[in-house]
């Protein structure tokens, strides 16, 4: 049989479970400290010692008891706990003096350890429970603290988040009184009121099998609510207003010993065998001299009365030992804050039935009415039997009796089903992202699949090719971060040996609820070349940054998007636009101003347009975009009807043998409809395009501009590809394509992508041998660009590691350094201020495409720098 034991030590109730029975209770009910040493490698004192020793206990003598001397070595473990959870993904370090400091972590574990004594090194499964706001860093350096110090369990102790544990006590002994099926959206509120946090945690529920027997199981959220006041603040704040005159011994000697103020804030019975408390104190110009204080009834109410805030006397007793960031909301009193938690939970379902509601914590009292009693009707009207009772109960509110501790039963609970392999809990992780380079964009990339996983048990992804390592490299940069927070972490990956080629890295994550940081490996497609050795990230190199680096860039990262006027004002209200169209409907192919009619019509469809933007500044527009819409549905109808017109007429024009300049007219006007040209358009180019040895301009510009489906395009790359005089024109329209089709570039096949690289290289070497640098210069430049573009389906093409591709790559950039050196002297030699701008310009779009074959291009809409030396008018 497993030996199991279920752990909640918070620094004031601090139980565990063995084997199903409880541990004995506290004989006093105040806080747990630990008392650091003065030097590393010094002993902590913890538990009884820590209580029995002078160390920081406030006295004035002796020496070392005053707080006032030098930094704090005595702990209160609920404090370490608030530390731990504030620092989220920081360490938390607790100084000493003389340089000495040790983790928040550590101090943690030398409570847990010194509570357990032997029995946490002889058991086979040690769960430890936790706030629910602990961050993943928080716990991987807690449970690597526990462990250090022997306790490990199976194979290292479990952690549980606190409120799941206290479901998990409760479902075990109600979970038959549910009805078959449960409502997904009926829930439970599971309170906890502790020493170092108040949390209000809802929970759906869920039903699982395990050798034929049903389990309710709670499924955990990601925490809406979050309160960082604690119990402390609460507690300090009622000792300052007892003691108001006394100075900061009294009061810490009050906090660390008392369990009146405890035990009054748990609304507990006092413990009378501890009364009155003997106090050391220094009132006024008095020396030291010792008192005895006895606590007044009315303290009872005037817990009531305090302002809910932070404790400001505690952050400056210990403002020197730890820094300590929190952001507290902004509350009356104590008890205004406890009902709004409650509220806030409740208002995170808007469906479903409150199934039960369970206090817990050791300041969660047995008759919590003093502060339900406002509340009691929302929770009725939830569909709670608003009873408080100290028995498990479905619909009811169950106060456990002083004697339970239901977050250590539900803790042992936990290990008993994982030692079985039965279902506990479900949760809900929080997604983590990486930056990478997708298709040319910078993107956060989901590393995890699945964000819903069973309680216990590891959940591994796998994300392929995510990452590249460079060719001769040794370090990669990688950026991430978690849910949608805006600052994010930067690391790098250590190689021991470089890769002979440009390396694709697949990432392996294995993550676990309440397990610590995710363990994160990148693997290369082959793994040779390491030696055996593993790369995981390392957390402790990491850095905050809110900045994005600038993307380097191989290819275009974005295809184009051509704008429309969203209130199609040519279309609906320019005057002109109508009477070429009405004349246009008017007039049949065979009219013999025909011609004439859809030619101009033509002209006026492919002229762009200017439309003020939000900011004033212009935007170019064209009638429709390059998927033939318009920014209404009236513009729409119009386009439509030109565009069954058109088809229309080319199909009398075809069948009919007209002239066939009224064929390529027709052509050329419906295609500058982009995606809304006629199906009969459509079938007109495939066919020519398949049948034709020679392609005519209007169909190569034609198919360029309203081809978007995957066999069209696969179609007109396979055509371009065998043509035997490669012109402008095929150019002109692979751009066309490859710059609007966001599908492109994994349409085209390797040998086509070669073939167009090096029919532009012939053009750009003979127009440089011309000393020639105009507009097919620039249409060729362009279309490689873009050609480049298939470096998203083969992120290796054109790469510096392939001979062949480095001759062809250097002949590229001798042209374009050509064009560049041109472009200089023309500035020099011209007086022409316009002509000089010009040549800068040209100079430095040259300059950018070489950076753009390295993978080191930083313009991202390089294409708008071309429209100052590349026509766009196609037929």
């Amino acid at each position: 049989m497993s030996k199991i034991i279920g752990c909640s030590l918070d620094g004031m109730k601090d139980r565990f479970f063995i084997n199903g029975v409880q541990s004995p209770k506290s004989k006093d009910f105040c806080l747990a400290d630990a008392i650091l040493p003065s030097q590393y490698g010094g002993k902590f004192l913890v538990g009884d010692e820590a209580k029995q020793s002078h160390i920081a206990c406030g006295f004035h003598w002796p020496p070392g008891a005053s707080i006032l001397e030098g930094h704090l070595r005595r702990v209160p473990v609920p404090w370490a706990w608030r530390l731990l959870v504030d620092a989220k993904d920081k360490f938390a370090r607790w100084n000493v003096g003389s340089g000495v400091s040790f983790n928040v972590s550590k101090i943690l574990a030398e409570h847990i350890a010194g509570r357990l004594g032997d029995y946490g090194k002889n058991a086979d499964y040690v769960v430890v429970a936790i706030p629910n706001h602990l961050d993943e860093f928080g716990q991987e350096a807690l449970i690597k603290d526990i462990t250090s110090l022997g306790i490990v369990g199976e194979k290292k102790p479990y952690l549980l988040w606190r409120p799941v544990a206290a479901a998990l006590a409760w479902l075990d002994k109600v979970q038959d009184q549910f009805e078959k099926p449960i409502y997904p959206e009926d829930f439970i509120l599971v309170v906890h009121i502790g020493p170092d946090c108040f949390e209000f945690t809802t929970f759906r529920l869920r039903e699982k099998y395990h050798n034929g027997k049903r389990f309710v199981i709670p499924l955990r959220e990601q925490p809406k609510v979050e309160i960082s006041l604690c119990g402390c603040d609460w507690g300090m704040e009622l000792i300052q207003h007892i003691f108001e005159k006394d100075d900061l011994n009294t009061l810490w000697q009050v906090f660390i010993n008392s369990p009146v103020i405890w035990e009054t804030l748990a609304q507990r019975p006092w413990n009378k065998e501890k009364l009155p408390i003997l106090l050391n104190r220094k009132k006024s110009e008095n020396p030291w001299e010792w008192d005895l204080w006895e606590p007044e009834e009315s303290l009872r109410d005037k817990i009531w009365q305090l302002e809910a805030r932070v404790s400001r006397c505690l952050e400056e007793l210990t403002k020197g030992n730890c820094s300590h960031r929190r952001s507290v909301l902004s509350y009356n009193l104590w008890q205004e804050l406890l009902e709004k938690g409650v509220l806030d939970s409740l208002n995170n379902h808007k469906d479903g039935k409150l199934r039960g509601v369970i206090l817990s914590g050791p300041l969660a009292s047995i008759n919590p009415v003093s502060w339900f009693k406002d509340i009691i009707h929302i929770l009725e009207s939830r569909g709670l039997c608003a009873l408080i009772t100290q028995e498990a109960k479905l619909d009811q509110i169950w106060a456990p009796s002083l004697n339970e501790d239901i977050v250590s039963e539900g803790a042992y609970i936990y290990g008993k089903r994982l030692s079985c392999g039965e279902p506990a809990y479900l949760d809900t992780l929080t997604q983590l992202y990486t930056l990478a380079n997708k298709r040319g964009k910078q993107v956060w990339v989901p590393l995890l699949k699945k964000l819903e996983i069973e309680g216990g048990k590891p959940h591994q992804d796998k994300i392929e090719k995510i990452f590249s390592l460079n060719c001769g490299g040794k370090f990669l940069n990688v950026l991430l971060k978690k849910g949608d927070s805006k600052l994010f972490k930067k690391t790098q990956f250590h190689f021991p040996y470089t890769p002979l080629r440009d390396m694709p890295l697949d990432m392996n994550i294995c993550v676990a609820s309440a397990g610590g940081l995710a363990q994160v490996e990148l693997v290369p497609e082959e793994k040779e070349f390491l030696g055996g050795a593993r790369i995981f990230l390392d957390y402790n190199s990491m850095e905050d940054t809110d900045v994005l680096p600038v993307p380097k860039l191989g290819f275009p990262p974005k295809v184009l998007i051509i704008h429309v006027d969203k209130k199609d004002s040519k279309i609906l209200q320019n005057n002109n636009f109508q009477k070429i169209c009405n004349d246009f409907h008017q007039k049949g192919v065979y009219h013999p101003d025909y011609y004439r009619y859809v030619h101009r019509l033509r002209d006026e469809l492919r002229k762009p347009i200017s439309i003020s933007g939000n900011s004033g500044n212009w935007i170019s527009c064209r009638i429709v975009n390059q998927n033939g819409k318009t920014g209404t549905s009236g513009g729409q109808r119009i386009i439509n009807k030109i565009s069954k017109r058109l088809g229309d007429d080319l199909d009398i024009a075809v069948s009919g043998k007209l002239d066939s300049s009224i064929e390529r007219v027709i052509c050329s006007a419906a295609t500058w409809l982009f995606g809304a040209a006629s199906p009969k358009i459509y079938n007109y180019l495939r066919e020519t395009l398949e049948k034709e040895i020679v392609i005519s301009r209007h169909i190569i510009d034609g198919a360029g501009r309203c081809f978007k489906e995957d066999d069209d395009i696969k179609l007109f790359f396979r055509v371009a590809a065998r043509q035997p005089q490669f012109n402008i024109h095929w150019m002109h329209a692979i751009w066309r394509i490859l710059s609007l089709r966001e599908d492109a570039p994994d349409i085209m096949e390797r040998s086509h992508a070669e073939k167009f690289v090096k029919e532009a290289l012939r053009v750009m070497e003979t127009e440089a041998s011309n000393n020639r640098y105009l507009n097919k210069f620039f249409q060729t430049v362009r279309m490689f660009l873009y050609v480049l573009r298939f470096r998203i389906k083969e992120p290796n093409f054109l790469s510096y590691n392939s001979p062949d591709d480095r001759q062809l790559l250097f002949r590229i950039i001798m042209c374009l350094r050509k064009g560049r050196q041109h472009y200089f002297k023309d500035k020099y030699n011209s007086r022409n201020h316009i002509q000089n701008r010009r040549s800068v310009h040209a100079a430095k779009l040259l300059t950018e495409i070489r950076k753009y074959m390295k993978y080191e291009g930083i313009i991202p809409n390089i294409d708008k720098d071309f429209e100052a030396f590349c026509s766009d008018d196609g037929g």
